[in-house]
């Protein structure tokens, strides 16, 4: 039983070192995903009113 803690424990450390080592990659996936999906919205908005503008 202590061999199978000891295994648990060391597999659980590791998860939480590769958790901490990917934490920087996945915000910066996470933040250009919201900025893309912003852009998105900015351009469908655009074409909705473009016909519609009169400067």
């Amino acid at each position: 039983m202590k061999r199978l803690e000891a295994s648990a424990q060391a597999a659980t450390l590791e998860a939480k070192r590769l958790d901490d080592q990917e934490a920087p990659q996945r915000d910066a996936a996470r933040l250009a995903s919201e900025e893309e999906v912003a852009n998105t919205k900015l351009e469908k908005a655009r074409l909705v009113n473009k016909p519609r503008f009169r400067p």
